[in-house]
């Protein structure tokens, strides 16, 4: 079985069962804070900032642990993902995950 984090948003989650990253030491530490837990991949969401993302993206690749977009978070016509449109060839670039079902 594999166990996943929270949904990591923006500074102002959309769902309280979220958790917020508003910066990129936010993320950092979120992802740092999970893996510790024997998280085995981070779920990032659509309102993440460009620049937060990046840093969690950085933060789980130094750590051994994949991206993971939740359902519904890449918009499939333009292929973004993330408030300030992270594109796919970045995302990917970046270690994010694709699952389509």
């Amino acid at each position: 079985m594999y166990s996943g984090s929270q949904i990591i948003d923006g500074p102002k989650p959309v769902f309280k069962s979220m958790i917020a990253a508003g910066t990129e030491a936010q993320g950092r530490e979120v992802v740092d804070r999970y893996k510790d837990h024997g998280s085995d991949f981070i779920k990032v969401y659509s309102l993440l900032p460009r620049a937060v993302y990046f840093a969690v993206a950085d933060e789980a690749h130094k750590r051994g642990i994949p991206l993971f977009p939740m359902p519904g978070e890449i918009n499939l016509r333009s292929d973004r993902c993330c408030q300030d449109f992270v594109g796919e060839r970045e995302s990917d670039e970046s270690g994010y995950s694709r699952i389509y079902a």
